[in-house]
């Protein structure tokens, strides 16, 4: 367990996969938007990331919980 939390190593990894890969700065996409004028890109980006940072994070805690 994660420093008494209660929180299982396998959820706190893919906790730390999730933040990792996720597209979490407004300001990125903001400039995006800015840049292309249109809002297609950023939200292309952000649903992207959203969905290859939970999918990751899903692939790694099934991966622990194997073990």
């Amino acid at each position: 367990k994660i420093q008494h939390s209660g929180l299982p190593l396998e959820s706190g990894i893919a906790l730390l996969i999730l933040f990792a890969l996720a597209l979490q700065c407004v300001s990125t996409l903001t400039i995006l938007y800015k840049e292309s004028n249109s809002l297609k890109l950023p939200l292309q980006m952000f649903f992207a990331y959203a969905i290859l940072s939970y999918s990751t994070a899903w692939l790694v805690f099934q991966i622990f919980q194997l073990f």
